[in-house]
């Protein structure tokens, strides 16, 4: 179930986690920059409810995080200074 997803801090600094969960199935994540480049993309597994994502090799800006399972599609923004 997408509607559990959490993703923090927000702000990010170096990373990101993205908490599935208990009742998630495996997730699409995807990070894309303002312009719509993908920079970030990977398949979360349902026995790993806590992710931590490195952004350190993203510059300053505005993200758009894109979740995707079997029956859903969300998207939230994330701010990278």
């Amino acid at each position: 179930n997408l509607a559990t997803v959490q993703i923090f801090p927000n702000p990010a600094v170096n990373h990101l986690t993205i908490d599935l969960g208990i009742n998630s199935k495996e997730v699409q994540v995807t990070i894309a920059d303002i312009s719509g480049k993908v920079v970030y993309r990977n398949s979360i597994k349902v026995s790993k409810t806590s992710n931590r994502i490195d952004l350190s090799s993203l510059v300053k800006g505005i993200y758009v995080i894109f979740y995707k399972d079997d029956i859903r599609k969300l998207y939230s923004k994330v701010i990278i200074f």
